[in-house]
This record gives C-alpha cells, sequence and structure tokens, in this order.
C-alpha cells in the first residue's frame, strides 16, 4: 500500500497599512502600458487599475513584488518601504 501525504506549508500574513501604496505603484509604473503588465502578473488591467486606485484594499505579497520587479528601481524603493513597515510591525529594531 502506497500512502502519500501532501503537507502544506505554514503561511504567515500581516496586515498593515500603507497609505499612498496605489499611487507608488502607478507612479512607479510611468511610462509602461497597463495591459502589458496586468497580463504577465496574469490579472486583467481592471484589476491593476483597482490596486493603483486603492479600491482593493490588499494586495498578495507575490504580485507586490511581480509589480515592483516590472518596475526596476522605482519598484525597489516600494518594496524597501513595504520591507520597513513589515519590521516595524513585527517589532524589529534598527541596528
Amino acid at each position: 500500500i502506497l500512502e502519500l501525504f501532501f503537507l502544506e506549508k505554514m503561511k504567515v500574513q500581516i496586515e498593515s497599512d500603507l497609505p499612498g501604496l496605489g499611487q507608488m505603484l502607478k507612479d512607479a509604473r510611468v511610462e509602461i502600458e497597463p495591459t502589458p503588465v496586468a497580463y504577465e502578473l496574469g490579472m486583467t488591467p481592471a484589476n491593476l487599475y483597482r490596486i493603483e486606485s486603492e479600491s482593493n484594499k490588499s494586495i498578495p505579497l507575490t504580485r507586490l513584488r511581480g509589480m515592483a520587479s516590472m518596475y526596476g528601481a522605482a519598484g525597489q524603493e516600494i518594496l524597501d518601504q513595504v520591507k520597513n513597515l513589515v519590521l516595524k510591525e513585527l517589532g524589529v529594531k534598527d541596528g
């Protein structure tokens, strides 16, 4: 008898407010057309617009990383801000 066990990884979810994240993402996109960005990330352009206008109140980290990767240096700046916010939420002190 062959038994297979599939173990799921434990996930940690952190909810943090980052006012203006949608606008930062929109500004970082600069001259990149929204449709190719959306399709590359597996979503519709309408969903991208909802993220940028902050109609969506959350964004999966994987999607945020994908957007940041496509946006280059400006995207990296956004990830740095998110990182600092998460470290603050966790109570991690500098140094």
